[in-house]
């Protein structure tokens, strides 16, 4: 988690960059499971929640994503 709040550090809206990759939705579909069991896996990683935020916040993700 902490590589990949590094990660965004350059500003990259997204783990790959600018478009949603394989990257992204692997990491989502891990967090599904995490966020059932109500687990905070991001701490104290602002950039990384923020990633979160804009990722779920995509048509696509909502009509996947239920947690």
């Amino acid at each position: 988690m902490d590589y990949l709040e590094l990660l965004l550090t350059d500003g990259r809206p997204l783990l790959g960059g600018e478009h949603v990759n394989i990257a992204d939705c692997t990491m989502q579909s891990s967090l599904q499971f995490m966020r059932f069991i109500g687990a905070d896996v991001f701490g104290n990683r602002p950039l990384l929640r923020a990633w979160d935020e804009r990722y779920r916040e995509r048509p696509a993700a909502q009509a996947i994503l239920k947690w």
